[in-house]
């Protein structure tokens, strides 16, 4: 399924970007400390500092500039994880709202993705995702994916910004789960 196949690379990237970054890099507008992503699941509250992780690029073969966001409680990058892919035609721009409900067209394939997957792993190793934009077979199933992402700034040191969403397990529990107040200042890789 796709949520598994998002999880393989979601921890994969972690995994990657763990063994190459530095903490003795720049630390930021104040220092390393400064940098979080805050939200509330279920009415409680969550921050994740341990491991951050913003990278946006530009995907020649696609001619889409891609995005990953990425934050863990803890150093093990199987547990307690928050992660966004972004796809967007355009660079990416302060104000402008990013949606798992809009899609985007690969060049040279056909196929689209959503503008937004969101990926949350809880302390259990359970995954929880928003990456399907509506249709009438998730309607049946009394499904619909909700996730917005609006960057506030994006410099070359960082990014900040604010999200939401509404999350599922994968089948056939469809357990929600619902992220609100979420707000992030993260150092660009």
């Amino acid at each position: 399924m796709c949520a598994s196949f998002l999880r393989v690379c979601m921890l994969f990237v972690l995994i990657l970007i763990a063994n190459s970054c530095s903490k003795d890099s720049d630390p930021g507008p104040d220092n390393s400390d400064s940098y979080y992503l805050r939200f509330t699941l279920d009415g409680v509250k969550k921050e994740y500092k341990m491991f951050t992780y913003v990278q946006f690029k530009y995907d020649q073969d696609h001619l889409t500039h891609n995005g990953y966001v990425l934050a863990s409680l803890t150093s093990d990058p199987t547990k307690e994880v928050l992660s966004f892919f972004l796809y967007s035609k355009q660079e990416y721009q302060k104000g402008q709202e990013y949606d798992v409900q809009n899609e985007v067209l690969l060049s040279g394939t056909n196929a689209k993705l959503p503008q937004l997957t969101m990926v949350y792993i809880d302390k259990d190793d359970k995954s929880y995702t928003a990456q399907f934009p509506d249709s009438p077979t998730l309607q049946s199933l009394g499904i619909k994916h909700e996730a917005k992402l609006v960057f506030s700034e994006i410099t070359n040191d960082h990014v900040k910004g604010t999200f939401s969403a509404k999350v599922f397990s994968e089948f056939p529990e469809k357990e929600s789960l619902i992220v609100t107040d979420g707000e992030f200042l993260l150092k660009r890789n």
